[in-house]
């Protein structure tokens, strides 16, 4: 059963008194770190904005940001790049906790990272337009989870991250039940079906290196496939599935490539400001059960 939600005729109350912050650089700096004291490390990724042509080589550098002040040190590599490039960050974060056991990762891996005792944030990345309804959908979803969580305005779209950190084997049962509670909410029949045919393969195989490869990647190339004959193109679909599927399942792919040592983390979502659309803000957040809106989603980013 859901946390009781302070509401205001029918919607989540607003906070007044507070200013808002809150890019997304600086939720993670100020708030995700600060309440997860046990990560240590976090790992960011640039690349070129889509369009420059001065930018033509896409650009993908990877940095583990280890420091005593992560803080000072997010809020820097965010801006570094300026509007040049973007700056995303891995859902899998470096912790203190060596209670944390990974035998599915190969002991050689990350020689350039080595990332300590791996555990994972959930993220996921929507799909539907930014609108007071859409926002109001997006947090009755997502108050099916059971941790607190974070509702971000990305500029097309929303982004969601769950205050916890969880072992990488249980990052896919996340995953299953962001894909279930979403595709139960859509109207299209087809989400309906396929998304819980996802959800149970992600669940049944969160724990199985074999199963992430074989059944999960598999079945969501099979997906990508049907989408693509039955709507035209991945892009007619994703309004429909509010829920971004090709996110879960690149970051599955990208889950099963850390387990291999060849990719450093997975889930990345945008943190950095991108052009035309500022940096991802934060406009609803679910803290110790309570239910907030932040700001009006409907508000442009102003430059």
């Amino acid at each position: 059963m859901s946390p009781e939600v302070q509401k205001t005729n029918g919607y989540p109350q607003e906070t007044e008194s507070k200013p808002l912050i809150n890019d997304a650089s600086l939720l993670w700096s100020e708030t995700i770190l600060k309440t997860n004291p046990h990560i240590k490390a976090i790992t960011l990724a640039y690349y070129s904005v889509p369009g420059r042509q001065d930018k033509v080589k896409k650009v993908n550098t990877q940095r583990l940001i280890r420091a005593k002040d992560p803080a000072q040190r997010l809020r820097l590599f965010s801006a570094k790049m300026g509007l040049d490039y973007n700056c995303a960050i891995s859902s899998i974060v470096e912790t203190d906790n060596d209670a944390i056991d990974t035998p599915l990762i190969k002991p050689q891996q990350h020689k350039k990272l080595a990332i300590h005792h791996p555990m994972a944030i959930p993220q996921m990345d929507l799909t539907i337009p930014v609108s007071n309804h859409n926002t109001q959908l997006a947090i009755d979803i997502l108050d099916n989870f059971s941790t607190d969580w974070f509702l971000l305005n990305s500029g097309n779209s929303y982004h969601a991250i769950l205050n916890t950190t969880c072992t990488l084997t249980q990052l896919p049962l996340y995953w299953s039940q962001a894909v279930s509670f979403f595709s139960q909410a859509a109207h299209e029949p087809f989400v309906k079906k396929r998304g819980q045919e996802l959800a149970g393969a992600l669940a049944q195989n969160a724990s199985s290196k074999a199963g992430l490869k074989l059944a999960c990647d598999q079945l969501f190339r099979e997906t990508f496939a049907l989408i693509n004959h039955m709507y035209g193109s991945f892009d007619n679909f994703t309004k429909l599935s509010l829920l971004d599927w090709g996110h879960i399942g690149y970051s599955v792919t990208n889950l099963f490539g850390f387990y291999e040592g060849v990719s450093a983390g997975t889930g990345y979502l945008r943190i950095g400001p991108k052009k035309e659309m500022g940096s991802p803000q934060l406009i609803a957040q679910r803290v110790e059960g309570k239910v907030s809106l932040l700001t009006n989603t409907t508000t442009q980013y102003a430059f």
